[in-house]
């Protein structure tokens, strides 16, 4: 009895430390699918990143600063931020703002200046592209009501007039005869008609002016549709022609800037592009009114301040 007693707490025990290996290591596997998640976004395979991060969350959803991962290793966890950036730049901008919200919501990002701040930049894109892409009220056509025919009105009678009585024509005297002939009108002629005065050309510079008003409209229409490539071009174009032009430089940095911020913050080529063309406002117009208009994103905006007030 003794030894059959002491063979079962081994089992027991056996299948405890068992159960609590088991444990250990399928909670030690969160680390891993974040850190692949993080490796698949920064190698572009963001569609890899995604189902990693969401296991990641399966098993550890809150995020935190200097989290213990495994042994002596230690490291920031911000899941739900990072599957929010990988959903933006999959286009998927629903997903994205639901990520950023749950990750802005338990608080622990706003303690990470630099991340905080790109989460930010990156909800405020996404809510403008969404605003940009969603359909406007539909409004239902009115039939038109039905015209009721209307109702010919009785006309009177014609009443017959009274004949008259006929006069007997008068015959003309010959001294009459002579003296009816027609008149006949002078014969006038017409002045011949004045040239009007040629309308002068329009010199090259009024000609680059009207190219440039083209161009710059056709940029903005490129940037606020979200085609960030096209609207370069076009403000580029009208700089060619019109170099001190201030609405397309404002306009070109603001395509550059956004193009950044579309990147995450990766694309410094854009970032340095946006900055050159910021500096170059504050010499061209400093307080121009396209800098405060409410249509430019506030992350945006405040690329523009900074690269302005920087020395």
């Amino acid at each position: 009895m003794p030894g059959r007693w002491i063979l079962s707490i081994y089992k027991t025990l056996a299948v405890s430390l068992i159960l609590v290996c088991t444990v250990s290591i399928a909670a030690a596997e969160w680390y891993k699918d974040y850190e692949a998640g993080l490796e698949h976004i920064k190698k572009g395979r963001y569609g890899e990143a995604v189902p990693r991060l969401q296991s990641a969350i399966a098993q550890k959803h809150q995020e935190g600063l200097n989290i213990k991962f495994y042994g002596m290793k230690f490291d920031d966890y911000f899941p739900h931020y990072y599957l929010g950036k990988a959903y933006f730049l999959q286009k998927n901008y629903q997903s994205a703002l639901k990520e950023f919200d749950i990750s802005s919501s338990q608080g622990e990002i706003q303690r990470n200046r630099n991340l905080f701040q790109n989460l930010s930049e990156l909800r405020t894109l996404a809510s403008t592209q969404i605003g940009l892409n969603r359909p406007g009220p539909v409004i239902p056509e009115k039939k038109p009501e039905p015209i009721e025919p209307v109702k010919p009105e009785k006309q009177p009678e014609p009443i017959e007039p009274e004949p008259k009585p006929l006069k007997p024509e008068k015959k003309p005297e010959p001294e009459d005869a002579i003296r009816e002939q027609p008149k006949v009108d002078p014969v006038i002629k017409p002045e011949p008609e004045k040239p009007f005065p040629a309308l002068p050309e329009p010199t090259q510079e009024e000609l680059n002016l009207q190219r440039t008003k083209t161009m710059i409209k056709e940029g903005a229409r490129r940037y606020f549709q979200g085609d960030y490539d096209s609207a370069i071009s076009s403000f580029s174009n009208a700089l060619q022609l019109t170099p001190e032009d201030a609405s397309a430089q404002f306009l070109l940095g603001c395509s550059f800037a956004a193009k950044y911020l579309l990147s995450g913050s990766s694309d410094q080529k854009s970032f340095q592009k946006a900055s050159a063309a910021f500096q170059r406002i504050r010499r061209l117009s400093p307080n121009h009114p396209l800098t405060k208009s409410p249509l430019i994103s506030p992350a945006v905006r405040e690329m523009y301040l900074k690269a302005v007030t920087s020395d």
